[in-house]
């Protein structure tokens, strides 16, 4: 029973084809069903139009004492496109009213089923549908499913034998086609007639009987086993066939059904021993008669359909098979299919007109398809080694994009395509080196096999886009997407090529090289100059401009190692800068943005550089691998910014801003982690160091966005400036405060990790009060204000502790004197707010410093006359009552002599 309920799932999975189907024809039948009632309107609409006609120009001919007064105006002519559409004959060109010309009758017959089936309501809309598609779609299933469990009953009831049951499964699979095939004889020339719906009556009964042979041959084959697998591989391909051709006269539903067995059929049917040139070779076939099929009817869902199928064939012969040896069939077989796609999608049957906000299926097709197996290839050379097979197939499909790009315009980005493939091939391309050979090179002899041929490959690929692009510029439409592609794949050879093979051959061979590829860019990029007046050379000329800076920083980048490829890159930022100012190639922005982005990617979230040795205390590689990037971004951005201010030149001075902070904060890591940048030390004083140095950036962008209010001018100092207050708050003041650190904070009074930590702050916090004020930016200068004063009662207090407990702040021990101590200095600190808001006339200051004198004033109540004793609480308490006096007495002189400003006469 097992067997048979494997054969009755199978039937019941072909039978389920049928709703499946049913719900994309009915998709796909929406748009033409829109289309015929939009029709039917336009028809109704242009019959009103005639009888409006009719009235008005028998008006015009009634005699003037039967005909009003007013001038009848000239009715406008029908356009031809209007006729056509209508099904009626373009009518003569009007003439004026009364020139014997004998108007229509006005009671001219109106043809009642157009209009009302225009006018139809949409109830009985649905009601059309329900019952002239659903349930005829419904009943489709229900006949598959009877048939199924007919022959599931005999089984069971042993009424016939395999052989009766496989006959009737045949002749009822055909008696249902053939039925379908008469009834549309039959019914098709009424209907065209009358002008009724879509009969879907027919496509119902060809999809009942196309699952119901592929479940009786596939019964055959696999249940009673009456036929050889060649044989059940060539009856249900030969089904699927049929049900292809089917789809001419029944639908893009029956074509759905073919392709769909037709690529199951492989499933179906399996052998010990798979062959890949016979599956290929039966997918090449089928994807050839669906290709048919779009070209003629232009179905273009079902080339991607095609192109999805055959992908996910490819993929899975990949994954569950073994790839190698087959190379050969592999690589012919995606060749060929990617020339099938191409052909089909530049010849295939077009739509009228294609409107403005859709997709043109032709570009959709071209792009899907080239995409698609660029990929395959590339999954295919990664499969099996990068075998020479691939490498002819990776080649011959580049050279059929190339091609077609160079016939149609519109499809002349397929060179970018091509490019990308070749250098995926290569990215992709793994060189085995033995390890005890590894110590040996660059200076031994032997070079391995597999790097020759990597070589070897490479500079095919790189002559072969250099010299196509550079010769097929000059007739081409667009000739900077020619010259991008000549410039861009060399450049990306060598520099794919020396990521490969950098440990085979020495540095200056390499160095040379991108010399020599400088000096052919600039050979082009003269010539190519010759032509400059031409339209799109200045785009070509600014690529082969950019291939020389290119060449020149790999070059660099090769000679000196290290972090200098991310160094090479952002030089070539200025350069590809001064090109863009020199040909006002729009395009050329676009590069430095990609580069730009490279750069940052790698100097700022590449976890690897942290495994570079620094090579020195100050003088290292983070020095110029963050200084030159920054200072190459800034000039950049000055350049770029000449032209236009946009993204680019936001993303540059944002990049120039985060490669110092960055600069600054690694060296400062390594300086304090002993030449290091994974120590995992963090001391009080780099922390103190680094929020400084974020604050005083801070400080730097808000002055620099008082005459520049962009957006990235505004939002950089608040990001940088929120991030330094967050590590200050969070992290000095809360987790590493040296009260419960056990760190010391140095042995100096006053100059010491303290001031660094607490009192820069402050001070830093000032200014950035003052600059936030002047700008309108209230809230970040209340934030700064309260920022500065309790930094400073922070610092102050802290200082007093260091003074009497030295480095460690943590201890115990808390004498009189101390505690006398911090009364005097709080005392002084709100006295010095005060006359500074007195002598400033500044009103936050003055009320900062009235509530640090009412702490003092709550400490020598609540804690002094508590815990001193003797000489320090007496001293405390009149040195507190005097200070408080001489405050008094300074704050009425100071404020009498301020200038009051006068009354206001009485009016």
């Amino acid at each position: 029973m097992g067997e048979l309920d494997s054969f009755f799932m199978l039937l019941g999975l072909f039978a389920l084809l049928v709703p499946i189907g049913a719900i994309l024809g009915i998709i796909a039948f929406r748009r033409t069903s829109a289309l015929r009632r939009d029709l039917m309107a336009l028809r109704g609409t242009l019959t009103a139009l005639r009888v409006e006609l009719a009235e008005l120009q028998s008006a015009a001919v009634t005699p003037p004492e039967a005909a009003p007064a007013a001038p009848t105006p000239e009715p406008q002519p029908e356009t031809p496109a209007m006729a056509q559409v209508a099904d009626e004959p373009v009518p003569p060109e009007p003439v004026a009213a009364g020139e014997g010309i004998e108007a229509p009758a006005a009671d001219a017959p109106i043809p009642e089923p157009a209009l009302a089936q225009a006018a139809a309501p949409k109830g009985r809309r649905i009601e059309q549908n329900l019952t002239g598609r659903w349930t005829v779609w419904l009943g489709g299933l229900v006949l598959a499913l009877g048939g199924v469990f007919l022959v599931k009953y005999s089984i069971e009831e042993g009424l016939f034998g395999p052989g009766l049951r496989v006959i009737a499964g045949l002749l009822l699979g055909i008696g249902l086609v053939v039925a379908a095939i008469r009834l549309r004889r039959t019914g098709a020339a009424a209907r065209a007639a009358s002008g009724a719906s879509p009969d879907y009556v027919p496509a119902s009964l060809t999809a009942a009987g196309v699952a119901m042979l592929f479940a009786t041959i596939y019964a055959a084959y696999a249940l009673y086993f009456f036929i050889p697998p060649i044989l059940a591989f060539a009856a249900l391909a030969g089904v699927a066939a049929i049900a292809v051709l089917l789809s001419l006269l029944f639908g893009q539903f029956i074509a759905l059904l073919g392709l769909a067995g037709a690529f199951l059929v492989p499933l179906l049917v399996t052998t010990n021993a798979p062959s890949a040139i016979g599956l290929f070779g039966y997918l090449f076939i089928v994807a050839l008669g669906a290709l048919a099929l779009v070209r003629y009817r232009g179905w273009w869902w079902l080339a991607h359909a095609t192109l999805a199928l055959s992908a996910l064939w490819t993929i899975v012969w990949f994954g569950m098979l073994n790839p190698s040896g087959d190379d050969v069939v592999l690589s012919l077989y995606l060749a060929l299919l990617a020339a099938a796609f191409i052909f089909t999608a530049r010849t295939a049957a077009l739509p009228d007109r294609v409107a403005a906000n859709e997709i043109d299926p032709q570009q959709l097709l071209v792009w899907t398809a080239s995409g698609t197996i660029g990929v395959l290839i590339v999954m295919l050379a990664t499969a099996d080694h990068a075998a020479v097979a691939t490498l002819i197939a990776a080649i011959a499909v580049s050279t059929l994009f190339l091609d077609a790009g160079h016939a149609d315009a519109a499809f002349d980005r397929l060179s970018w395509v091509a490019a990308l493939l070749v250098s995926g091939v290569i990215a992709s391309w793994t060189v085995a080196i033995d390890p005890q050979l590894f110590p040996l090179l660059p200076n031994h002899p032997a070079i391995p096999a597999d790097a020759t041929r990597l070589f070897i490959a490479a500079a095919c690929f790189a002559a072969f886009f250099g010299l196509s692009g550079f010769v097929l510029q000059w007739d081409a439409a667009h000739p900077g997407r020619w010259a991008a592609a000549a410039a861009a794949v060399p450049v990306a050879m060598l520099a794919l090529l020396y990521w490969r093979l950098a440990h085979v051959a020495s540095d200056t061979n390499w160095t040379l090289i991108g010399i020599a590829l400088a000096g052919v860019y600039l050979a082009a990029a003269r010539e190519t100059g010759k032509q400059r007046g031409r339209t799109g050379m200045e785009v070509a000329l600014a690529a082969y401009a950019i291939g020389v800076i290119a060449a020149l920083a790999l070059a660099a980048t090769m000679a000196l190692q290290r972090a200098w490829l991310s160094v090479a890159l952002a030089l070539m930022l200025p350069g590809i800068a001064w090109v863009g100012e020199k040909t006002r190639v729009a395009a050329v922005r676009w590069v430095a943005l990609v580069i730009a982005v490279v750069v940052l990617a790698r100097l700022l979230i590449n976890p690897s550089l942290l495994d570079y040795p620094i090579g020195g205390t100050i003088f290292n590689w983070i020095l110029y691998g963050y200084g030159i990037p920054a200072i190459a971004f800034a000039v950049a951005a000055y350049l770029f910014r000449r032209g236009a201010s946009d993204l680019l030149t936001q993303i540059l001075e944002g990049g120039a801003l985060a490669l110092t902070l960055t600069l600054v904060s690694l060296e400062l890591h390594q300086w304090f982690g002993g030449g290091t940048l994974v120590s995992g030390q963090y001391t009080f004083l780099e922390a103190s160091l680094q929020s400084d140095a974020w604050l005083l950036a801070a400080l730097f962008r808000l002055y620099r966005a008082r005459n520049d209010r962009r957006l990235l001018q505004v939002w950089s100092w608040r990001i940088v400036g929120g991030a330094a207050l967050l590590h200050l708050v969070l992290y000095l003041v809360i987790a590493a405060n040296p009260l419960w650190s056990d760190e010391s904070v140095g042995e100096t009074p006053i100059f010491n990790d303290l001031l660094l930590a607490y009192g820069v702050p402050a001070l830093i916090a000032v200014p950035f009060l003052n600059e936030a004020r002047r700008q309108g930016e209230n809230l970040t200068a209340l934030i700064a204000g309260i920022a500065a004063a309790l930094l400073g009662f922070i610092t102050v207090s802290l200082e007093v502790r260091q003074w009497f407990q030295g480095g460690v702040l943590s201890t115990d021990d808390f004498s009189d004197a101390e505690g006398y101590a911090y009364s005097l200095a709080w005392l002084a600190y709100g006295g010095v707010l005060l006359g500074l808001g007195v002598w400033r006339d500044r009103l936050e200051l003055r009320l900062a410093g009235l509530a640090f004198l009412t702490l003092t004033v709550g400490k020598a109540f609540l804690f002094d006359m508590a815990n001193l004793a003797g000489l320090y609480r007496a001293a405390s308490f009149l040195g507190l009552g005097l200070s408080l006096i001489g405050i008094g007495y300074l704050y009425q002189r100071l404020a009498s002599i301020k200038p009051v400003a006068p009354p206001p006469s009485p009016s």
